[in-house]
């Protein structure tokens, strides 16, 4: 199978852990070619610089930063313009790609001697191209051909297209032909990284990371995947936190190659280049990373589905070595529900102490933490709000710190937290197994957008699973309220769990529910023991769904909240949607990257007359044709692409009549009079669209 020729046993174990189907995976094998496509070809002569993944002579790879050495006379007809303005082919390019399997780039290799790197013919290397102006890149792993003071060559065994998220829009400008003198800078290597260096990492919106597979040292050198990968990774300034000698980052949704990630579960070893546009230092890190799976950990960072942690081993901090410069303009729009974990005022920690420990359930458990300076008041928090802990963990060099939501309104003398035991969650398990009363943690002041916005509005809250914990603390709220003589309005409390021993908060609710009658509560169980009893311990069998809820909702103006999966929360969002309901008063928060949305609505034509201009082929295009590249597949051509859904800008043709649209966001915006095929339609009106094809 072209999976298993492309990518290795660890690639291959990430994806099938991630949930990508053999089918999918098979497609995206497809998309690393054993030579670079022209327009891949095309794009690397243009660039002024790429990032380099080599190992040095004890196998460590390092990401390194390779630039245009001939630019005097380039930078004096040029001077202040961004550096996509390339000379021509004509004036000594800096890369050359005489053939679809070969790069040629001017200059020696970067750092040869100060990192001992192996630069020997049939040497692995990396190649990342990449254009911060466009947020364009593509990517090259192949062999060094031959290397010397003026240059080297590289044959080229795999190539492929990256989308452009999570990569920040800069406009570099030229201050000097080359790069500074690399003579005499000394590797440090210390046991923790200075002040000066934690600020400039934690100051990072981006950095780029060299990896390398286990079966590198084969002497066979004979499958393509084993090799060393050189990639981007991107964030809000502070994603990458420093503990220590120890750095850590969440890794977001990507092309879901697992390149990295797959590099990093066979061998660890990895290089990590920081670079600074604005002064022009430039951090190269070189240690051992292991992916953190842990549940609540990965909760903890908006966006995360996994946390990369970094045992560093060596640094060298090069100063006024960037030869372009240039300001940040703008943040990835795909960065827009991510976190920064940049430390603020409002997450300074302080310790508590454990004061009481209740089971909920089969997994769940309640944690009651008081402040240790006991004349402490706590601040009111709103109900449905989470808290940030912090707790030493065995086997980790750094504290962790883990997002939990808070399960019972403020009493300014204690939080609740409420846990799930994670098989895989080093957090989760220690509060469950270790934590003893007396013992102390470390918590920030809650925060969080997900609370009940009107304590007085019908509110109808809906849970699954763990979920079930921020709407405990609206119920308790209200319930207050009403205790305490206010007026309270309806609210109806709908919570799904599998059987009545993983149902937390059994007891409570149901004595709730009998004590208030504004109260409307709704158990589902999607798999009762024998001894759950329908009516008693819950009131339906099966999964929530929009035949379950339709009965249970009320008409009106009802405030709607949602807390569980992603996909629990999907679905119910678009039931709620298709009954009417104003997204306005649908709340709900994401621990993970995605959307509720569902792709956003366009109106295509019945049908268009598509004509492929080059290939000289014109036909029928409807709607059950999918996107033009699809047609353009159907029609027997083979036009360029990568991710098939609007994000690398592979696809891009020029479009020379008619109108099209897209049925879900891009990722990549195409410039003026072109057109991503992958996901583009046919307009309403438009009967006639040429593309040059």
């Amino acid at each position: 199978m072209i999976r298993q020729q492309r990518f290795h046993a660890a690639e291959i174990a990430i994806q099938q852990r991630d949930g990508l189907s053999e089918a999918d995976a098979e497609r995206r094998a497809s998309f690393i070619r054993p030579a670079m496509p022209e327009q891949h070809r095309q794009f690397f002569e243009s660039l002024p610089f790429v990032i380099l993944g080599l190992a040095d002579r004890q196998g460590y790879p390092w990401a390194l930063p390779h630039f245009a050495q001939n630019l005097g006379e380039f930078v004096g007809q040029h001077a202040g313009q961004s550096p996509s303005a390339q000379p021509s082919l004509g004036q000594a390019p800096f890369i050359e790609s005489p053939s679809a399997t070969s790069l040629q780039l001017a200059g020696a290799l970067p750092l040869v001697q100060q990192l001992a790197l192996d630069t020997r013919p049939n040497a692995k290397v990396g190649l990342l191209g990449i254009e911060l102006s466009t947020r364009r890149r593509n990517r090259m792993n192949g062999r060094i051909q031959a290397a010397n003071t003026k240059g080297f060559s590289i044959t080229v065994e795999q190539s492929f297209g990256n989308c452009p998220q999570y990569i920040q829009t800069r406009a570099l400008r030229w201050v000097k032909a080359t790069p500074a003198s690399l003579d005499a800078i000394p590797m440090v290597v210390k046991d923790k990284l200075s002040a000066e260096l934690v600020q400039h990492i934690e100051a990072a919106d981006s950095f780029y990371i060299a990896s390398r597979s286990a079966q590198l040292d084969d002497s066979s050198h004979e499958l393509p995947q084993n090799g060393i990968d050189a990639s981007h990774r991107g964030g809000k300034p502070g994603f990458v936190k420093v503990e220590g000698c120890t750095l850590s980052f969440p890794d977001f949704s990507g092309n879901r190659f697992f390149n990295t990630l797959g590099n990093i579960e066979a061998d660890g070893r990895v290089g990590l280049l920081f670079p600074d546009f604005i002064s022009g230092d430039m951090l190269l890190l070189s240690g051992r990373a292991h992916i953190n799976w842990d549940k609540q950990a990965i909760a903890a960072f908006a966006g995360a589905e996994r946390i990369v942690e970094v045992s560093i081993e060596r640094q060298l901090l090069l100063r006024d070595y960037l030869p372009l410069r240039g300001k940040l303009d703008e943040l990835s729009p795909a960065l827009h529900e991510t976190g920064s974990g940049q430390p603020t005022a409002e997450q300074a920690f302080t310790p508590f102490t454990l004061i009481d420990k209740q089971i909920e359930s089969r997994h769940i458990s309640s944690f009651y933490l008081a402040p240790q300076d006991k004349l402490s008041r706590l601040e009111p928090f709103k109900p449905g709000q989470s808290i940030a802990l912090k707790l030493k963990v065995a086997g980790h060099a750094q504290a962790l710190v883990r997002n939990y939501s808070l399960s019972q309104p403020a009493n300014g003398e204690y939080y609740r937290i409420s846990v799930k035991r994670e098989d895989s969650g080093a957090v989760s398990q220690a509060l469950h197994d270790q934590l003893c009363l007396g013992d102390s943690v470390q918590l920030a002041r809650p925060s969080g957008q997900f609370y009940l916005a009107d304590s007085n509005r019908p509110a109808v809250l809906i849970s699954g699973g763990v979920g079930v914990t921020p709407m405990m603390a609206m119920l308790e709220q209200r319930a207050l309220d009403a205790a305490a003589g206010l007026s309270v309005a309806p609210l109806w409390f709908i919570h799904a769990s599998r059987d009545s021993s993983e149902l937390p908060f059994a007891k409570p609710l149901r004595e709730l529910s009998q004590q208030h009658a504004w109260l409307n509560l709704h158990i589902a169980l999607s798999r009762p023991l024998p001894q759950d009893r329908l009516g008693i311990d819950f009131d339906s069998q099966g999964r929530l769904s929009a035949d379950t809820l339709k009965p249970l909702l009320p008409r009106g103006e009802q405030d709607y909240y949602l807390c569980g999966s992603l996909a629990f929360m999907r679905s119910l969002y678009q039931d709620l949607l298709k009954r009417g309901i104003a997204r306005q008063r649908i709340h709900y928060e994401l621990f993970s990257e995605g959307s509720l949305e569902e792709q956003v609505p366009v109106q295509t034509a019945e049908h268009a007359e598509v004509e492929f201009a080059k290939s000289d082929i014109s036909a029928s295009w409807q709607p059950k044709h999918g996107s033009l590249l699809d047609f353009a597949e159907q029609q027997g051509l083979s036009p360029e692409h990568s991710c098939r859904n609007g994000n690398c800008g592979a696809c891009a043709c020029k479009l020379t009549a008619g109108k099209v649209v897209y049925p879900s966001r891009l990722g990549f915006s195409p410039a003026d009079g072109e057109v991503l095929i992958c996901s583009a339609r046919p307009a309403l009106g438009s009967t006639k669209i040429v593309i040059e094809i």
